[in-house]
């Protein structure tokens, strides 16, 4: 640019502005594609070093946009995924891995709404649950699912009790509903699925739809279930423990 610059006449501080400007553009569009695959590499920071070196950028300004770059990137994933109809786990673990490995924070940095973390962390949390990932032994993968998504201890807990409320009640709704068809099979595993949240926060739910005999009925459905399928262990007669805590009866009559 240098003589261009003396043809236009333009003065120091018009074409430093040209520089910042157009080497602006040119990071941001090659910096924001090549991140696509991960972080930027020794290849790609040798290209923006030599882009730095052409137009005498200072190197404070090379950090500001390239740091623009991956906070774009992790926040373009955010509102892609909050875009469908349906949020899954596979796609909220690649956002936080993705933020992790950009070192973005998503509270912090791209101030994400407090709703949308708590709802990434209760769809999350499930998919831990389900995935025997977390369970009342071992709750380390929610602290660190706290701590990627910025959510306080308290208001986990509470989080937790929430799903598991939601998902007891439901699943032994749909039990209840398995059974009223003849479904035995179905019965156990939408009670098997319920009995792995309920294992976290043990409590009654209400079921004011499900009559009392049909409680007995699911109660001694699962238990003939954990007869035939093996000897009695201490998890099994825990969970038959825990059914009844869940379901709020007391000794189910044969």
């Amino acid at each position: 640019l240098g003589r261009l610059a003396l043809v236009l006449g333009l003065e120091s501080h018009e074409v430093n502005k040209v520089h910042n400007e157009l080497g602006s553009i040119i990071i941001r569009r090659y910096a924001g594609n090549a991140i696509k695959a991960g972080p930027l590499g020794a290849k790609e920071m040798q290209f923006v070093d030599s882009i730095r070196a052409t137009l005498e950028l200072p190197q404070d300004r090379i950090d500001a946009l390239l740091r623009d770059v991956r906070l774009n990137r992790v926040a373009a994933l955010i509102e892609a995924m909050f875009e469908k109809s349906n949020l899954n786990s596979d796609e909220i673990r690649k956002v936080l891995s993705e933020a992790d490995l950009l070192e973005v924070n998503l509270r912090d940095d791209l101030d994400v709404p407090k709703a949308r973390l708590e709802k990434m962390f209760s769809i999350e949390m499930e998919a831990l649950i389900e995935g025997d990932e977390l369970t009342a032994d071992d709750s380390s993968a929610l602290l660190e699912l706290c701590e990627s998504l910025q959510i306080e201890e308290e208001r986990a807990a509470a989080l937790v009790d929430e799903a598991v409320s939601k998902r007891c009640t439901g699943g032994v709704l749909q039990a209840t509903a398995c059974m009223r068809r003849g479904a035995s099979t179905e019965v156990v595993k939408e009670l098997d699925r319920a009995l792995k949240f309920a294992r976290l926060s043990p409590s009654s739910v209400a079921l004011p739809s499900v009559g009392e005999n049909e409680k007995g009925e699911l109660y001694l459905m699962y238990q003939a279930n954990s007869a035939a399928a093996s000897s009695p262990t201490a998890q099994s007669v825990a969970d038959l423990e825990l059914l009844k805590t869940v379901i709020g009866i007391s000794q189910p009559q044969a």
